[in-house]
């Protein structure tokens, strides 16, 4: 018979709530049982494994209500508790559709069943009644039932279970203002957390640690002790094998820690405490999240990568304290466990679990002390104790940028919620700058600028000045020297144009060489490169003719796929047939609607989805130098997904192994476009680096040596929002960059 944690296991039911702390199998032996039961609960258990809750619990009730006096006390408690194991399977199902009132009945249900028989079961019963109070908004009845779920947690020795509903006390505690309380019982579950073996758990609990003494309404907010708890999570997130997206199940008012957000909370902290180096190394795994959440998949690759974030003096040896301590919980609980699963022990057993028991509870208690004591240090200063030795991430960019050319600089931004971070690394130096600006604000900014872009007849000049004064002009003096930025910016603004940014007189485009870095581009960022060969591929036809394509890939293409040749086994064959240095594609690729429709146009409307980009043989993008999206179909207002999307493909083929990617961000002129990355490809042969052929390619467009025409590659947008802007002056010599500023580039410059 399962026990409950297999049946949800089987059903693939889990919530963060309930794993890990259910009860262990039901001791009555399936040969004790009456036929009639037997079959009943098989027949339940095969209505379960499709998710037909009803019928499971109906074929239960019935067997129940027909045999009446003649069950046996056995067949009474293998129906009982398989019937709760149904309600709460049922229960578990509802509460993930946000049904919380049936959630409620189910849970009700097999708590009455499990009652009797199964404390263990009955506290998760009652833990999940807290949790769905918690989500009807009444903190007051969602205490009282995780208050009546401790004492049998307790009584049961099931130390994951009463750590998640220590956790669960604690963040009701923290919606209702009452953070001191909230402290105590995230501290209460941490060591429980260790004993019993659960890093996923134990990273919720010092993620939710984290938020609250970062808290500006705790009285005792320390940001030295948040970033402390914040490392923690974040280790721990990082050693797990395939990672958990959220943190924790959050409530109404505080809303799942999902991942990324302990990674943008933690960057800030540091960034507060004037620790960049250390909050350089935080957004690159901020990057490797995002990039996680368009290809969850992904995690499995990058599991195999680990890595962990830097300490200082301090936090290095309050993190061995701790893992002491809960080791030795660990081990003790390890032993006390069985002990306390057996229904007869011997007198020395007996003796051995009092002396186990008393042993835990002391080394529980000098976990609690270990956790006051470093909370006291970390909130007085010491600045020998509180540096961190070299950053790998710091050294890693600066050993690369002495492999490049003179001239090159990164640039790096970080938006909080009340400021925007801005760093500039050199061969030697880090130079940050801090702009107090809201994230509503700066993300307003950014949006409003890229709709004027793409606006032809709007001026954007005054807009990309307000954004050249937050990311450039504070180190307009380094910046004298620089010849080329390597841009890796915050992707809650998305991919922008910073080409198109105004100093007043000048766009960044005629001041700098401009390229995005992902976190694959280190990795091939000083490969060199070649331009030989060509495959172009493309779509021209359809309910719209796109002349511009057919000519571009022509032009381009050695061999050149186009329309119906543009299929995916084609283009898998001719790449596996002779390798090639360049892969341009010219066909539309859409990320407007939903994700699931996401996708490459090819050959007789065909789509290749981002999953089927994702699952293309490594071979087929491993050694060339640039692959080239020509057009990327956007929506005009940005969701949480958009804004990284593109940047997270470019990352997604530079991590198959090509060095760079150029990306055309949004619809422009057909002809601007075949003419630009024609002239890009003729420039770049010439010996010179990519980033400078295409910004000198850009520059031949901006001075109007190629003149647009009205049809765009797709079709156009007619959803922009209402933007106040004067007129872009007729009179004006450059060409507005709506037709030059869209394409962009990610990776290697050469």
């Amino acid at each position: 018979m399962l026990n409950r944690r297999q049946l949800l296991a089987a059903l693939s039911l889990f919530l963060g709530a309930q794993q890990g702390g259910f009860a262990q199998q039901t001791p009555t032996d399936v040969a004790e049982l009456s036929k009639p039961v037997t079959d009943a609960i098989a027949k339940a258990l095969a209505a379960l494994s499709t998710r037909k809750f009803s019928d499971a619990v109906s074929v239960l009730t019935k067997v129940q209500k027909d045999l009446g006096s003649k069950l046996t006390e056995d067949d009474k408690r293998a129906l009982a508790v398989t019937l709760a194991d149904a309600h709460f399977a049922w229960g578990v199902e509802t509460q993930k559709q946000a049904k919380w009132q049936e959630a409620l009945s189910h849970y009700q249900a097999a708590f009455a069943l499990d009652k009797p028989y199964r404390d263990p079961d009955a506290a998760a019963d009652l833990h999940n009644i807290g949790v769905v109070y918690s989500f009807l908004n009444e903190p007051s009845k969602a205490l009282e039932f995780y208050n009546q779920a401790l004492p049998l947690r307790r009584s049961t020795k099931d130390w994951a279970g009463e750590a998640r509903t220590l956790n669960n006390i604690g963040k009701l505690h923290d919606d209702l203002g009452e953070l001191d309380l909230a402290l105590a019982s995230y501290n209460q579950a941490l060591p429980l957390r260790a004993a019993a073996g659960d890093r996923a758990g134990e990273a919720r609990t010092l993620g939710n640690l984290l938020t609250l003494w970062q808290a500006p309404r705790f009285s005792q907010r320390n940001l030295a002790v948040a970033t402390f708890y914040g490392k923690l999570a974040g280790n721990l997130y990082l050693t797990l094998p395939e990672g958990i997206r959220a943190l924790d199940r959050g409530t109404p008012k505080n809303p799942a820690l999902t991942t990324v957000n302990l990674f943008r909370r933690l960057a800030e902290g540091l960034f507060m405490l004037d620790r960049a180096p250390e909050a350089l190394q935080v957004l690159g795994q901020v990057k490797a999240e995002q990039y996680q959440s368009l290809f969850p998949d992904e995690r499995k690759v990058l599991a195999s990568e680990p890595k962990s974030l830097v300490f200082t003096p301090r936090e290095q040896a309050a993190t061995a304290r701790l893992s002491a301590v809960g080791e030795t919980l660990r081990l003790a609980a390890t032993e006390l466990g069985p002990l306390e699963k057996k229904t007869k022990r011997t007198p020395d057993e007996e003796l051995q679990r009092t002396q186990l028991t008393q042993s835990f509870a002391a080394t529980q208690a000098s976990y609690l002390k270990a956790l006051d004591d470093i909370t006291r240090e970390l909130q007085q200063p010491d600045a020998s104790q509180d540096k961190v030795g070299a950053v790998p991430d710091v050294g890693v960019i600066q050993s690369l940028l002495k492999g490049l050319d003179s001239g090159h600089a990164a640039l790096y931004s970080f938006v909080g919620d009340e400021a925007l971070w801005t760093l500039l690394v050199t061969m030697d130096t880090v130079t940050v700058h801090k702009s107090t600006i809201k994230v509503a604000a700066l993300q307003k900014q950014v949006e409003q600028f890229r709709w004027l872009l793409q606006s032809p007849n709007l001026d954007p000049r005054p807009a990309g000045k307000q954004l050249y004064e937050l990311f450039l002009a504070p180190f307009e003096t380094q910046l004298g020297q620089v010849k080329h930025l390597l841009l890796t910016l915050d992707q809650s603004l998305g991919v922008f144009p910073f080409a198109a940014l105004y100093d007043g007189t000048r766009y960044a485009l005629e001041r700098w060489n401009t390229s995005f870095l992902t976190p694959a581009s280190q990795a091939t960022l000083t490969r060199p490169t070649a331009t030989e060969k060509t495959i172009a591929l493309g779509v021209s036809e359809g309910a719209v003719a796109f002349p511009g394509v057919a000519q571009e890939v022509q032009a381009l293409g050695q061999p050149a796929l186009l329309n119906g040749d543009f299929t995916q086994e084609r283009w898998l064959e001719v790449l596996q047939q002779e390798k090639r240095d360049i892969c341009h594609i010219a066909s539309p690729f859409n990320l407007v609607g939903a994700e699931s429709t996401w996708g490459l146009l090819l050959a007789e409307g065909k789509q290749l989805s981002l999953e089927q980009l994702r699952l293309l043989p490594a071979e087929v993008f491993t050694g060339l130098s640039l692959v080239t999206f020509s057009t990327f179909q956007t929506p005009a207002q940005d969701t949480e997904y958009t804004r990284g999307a593109i940047e997270n493909i470019a990352h997604l083929v530079q991590r198959k192994g090509a060095s760079a990617v150029v990306a055309n961000i949004w619809s422009v002129s057909d002809s601007i476009t075949s003419a630009l990355m024609v002239d890009f490809y003729r420039r770049w042969k010439r010996n010179t680096s990519k980033s400078l052929a295409l910004r000198d390619a850009q520059l031949a467009v901006l001075r109007g040596d190629i003149k647009p025409t009205a049809q765009l590659r797709t079709a156009t947008s007619t959803r922009f929002p209402t933007v106040q802007a004067p007129p872009y002056p007729p009179i004006e010599r450059r060409l507005h960059p709506f037709y030059w500023s869209s394409i962009v580039l990610f990776g290697n410059p050469r």
